[in-house]
């Protein structure tokens, strides 16, 4: 149908809500944001008579939070002092309508006992510079001397993702995953069979006097 034959061309949610649609060219068009599942109808007067489609349904899919894992490493690795000071990290971030972001949020844990300090820091990705798209493999070489970490220090450090949800986004984080540097003094106590070693990661340890740090942003 041409438009100069047809008028007041409108297209009802539900039975109740109505939006007016705009002609262009040989088509009519509107646009709406709408907020709950349900069914439409469309309807228009031509040569004096209300005219009526059929009804056709709606469904809203919700909007899922991003899914992150981390690939390539065990949640504790512990380095020895001859290891390279460098972990490669590989993660698979994937979702349903869209991803605007993802990183690396990085704690540096140095000292013992009540006097341990703790530092944090945004990782980006090494590659994919852009996180955009609905499937990404994220890759990072995390740089345990840049980071300052020293003998008997320990990182620990989870992959956020942000989604494109709107008004609000979806925000998704993997557990926390541990990296610890062997402290040559322990080591060499651990000798001793009279001298034990405690082994679970000093963010746990600690329990007085934490001091934060930061954040420092890269």
């Amino acid at each position: 149908l041409k438009s100069d034959v047809i008028g007041h061309a409108r297209i009802i949610f539900n039975g109740t809500d109505t939006l007016p649609l705009s002609p262009a060219s040989t088509r009519y068009t509107a646009e709406t944001t709408l907020f709950r599942s349900g069914f439409y109808q469309l309807t228009w007067s031509a040569n004096g008579a209300q005219k009526y489609s059929d009804f056709y349904p709606v469904q809203l899919v919700k909007d899922a939070p991003p899914a992150v894992t981390i690939n390539n490493l065990p949640q504790f690795t512990k380095l020895e002092a001859s290891s390279p000071m460098k972990v490669d990290m590989k993660s698979t971030i994937t979702d349903d309508y869209g991803l605007t972001d993802a990183y690396i949020i990085a704690t540096v844990s140095k000292g013992s006992g009540e006097g341990i300090k703790f530092r944090e820091e945004r990782l980006r990705f090494d590659s994919p510079s852009k996180i955009s798209g609905r499937s990404i493999t994220p890759t990072k070489e995390i740089d345990l001397i840049k980071l300052g970490l020293d003998p008997g220090d320990e990182l620990y450090f989870y992959v956020e993702a942000i989604d494109n949800k709107t008004p609000g986004a979806n925000k998704t984080r993997t557990e926390t995953y541990f990296i610890a540097l062997e402290d040559t003094a322990v080591v060499s106590a651990s000798i001793d069979p009279g001298l034990g070693v405690d082994l679970m990661p000093a963010y746990f340890r600690s329990q007085r006097q934490i001091i934060i740090e930061g954040p420092a942003w890269l």
